[in-house]
């Protein structure tokens, strides 16, 4: 989407124009995952008979010697850690054929890409006089970026390996000119400008306290930490 706006509006004399312009890049990601059977995830590992699972509360806690086998492959669901248990739970169930024994590739999904940019620029001459004349810019640019993550609040993997959240980018610049003749063999140019660029980042999980949710405490203490791993950022900065 686009627009322009040009006018004089005193002849000879000021003119002014402008644009707008919104670009909307949305598209589509697949990806592939492994990940646990519903099977292993509630501690029943018993398709996998090549590997014996021992109780790690048994034998020599130093050298695991004497440690016992858990019956059948089994873990009991209350030998299983609740914050483990809770990780696991946001995650969807696979939606691929896989072999129970090696699970491979079998979650599938198309992710959500999307980047739309909106900028603008304007620009005003004014001839003040037949020696004088001013002008002035003024650009501005605002993308912002979402990519989604395959298991929602859970986070996991993309196509692209993209930061997953949103990122949004605020530029804009500024400048001014003045010219003065005062003789035709003499002339002045003044100049003053302005730019500036802001860029925050704020992961998919962004104030939603995870990892309370989840059952550790003492991570998500105030806005900014207010995800599984507190990470976002911002940066900053401007010149004259």
């Amino acid at each position: 989407m686009a627009a322009t706006l040009a006018d004089p509006l005193k002849k000879n004399k000021l003119f002014f124009f402008a644009d707008y312009l919104r670009t909307m890049d949305h598209e589509g990601t697949s990806t592939l995952e492994t990940i646990p059977s519903l099977a292993f995830r509630s501690g029943d590992l018993s398709a996998d008979r090549t590997h014996v699972i021992y109780d790690p509360a048994s034998g020599d806690p130093f050298t695991g010697a004497g440690r016992t086998p858990i019956p059948g492959n089994k873990i009991p669901l209350s030998r299983i850690n609740p914050v483990s248990a809770n990780i696991l739970a946001l995650l969807p169930g696979p939606n691929q054929s896989f072999n129970e024994l090696a699970p491979a590739n079998n979650y599938f999904a198309a992710l959500p890409f999307q980047k739309t940019t909106d900028s603008l620029d304007s620009k005003m001459d004014f001839n003040i006089s037949d020696k004088d004349r001013l002008s002035g810019r003024f650009s501005f640019a605002r993308p912002v970026i979402f990519q989604a993550p395959i298991f929602g609040s859970a986070g996991g993997g993309n196509a692209n390996g993209a930061f997953e959240g949103t990122g949004t980018q605020k530029t804009y610049s500024a400048g001014l000119n003045y010219d003065h003749i005062f003789s035709p063999t003499l002339l002045t140019e003044a100049r003053i400008g302005v730019s500036h660029y802001h860029t925050s980042q704020n992961p998919s999980d962004f104030g939603s306290n995870d990892a309370t949710k989840l059952g550790i405490p003492g991570v998500n203490i105030n806005p900014f930490t207010s995800v599984k791993s507190g990470s976002t950022s911002t940066i900053r900065s401007r010149r004259l």
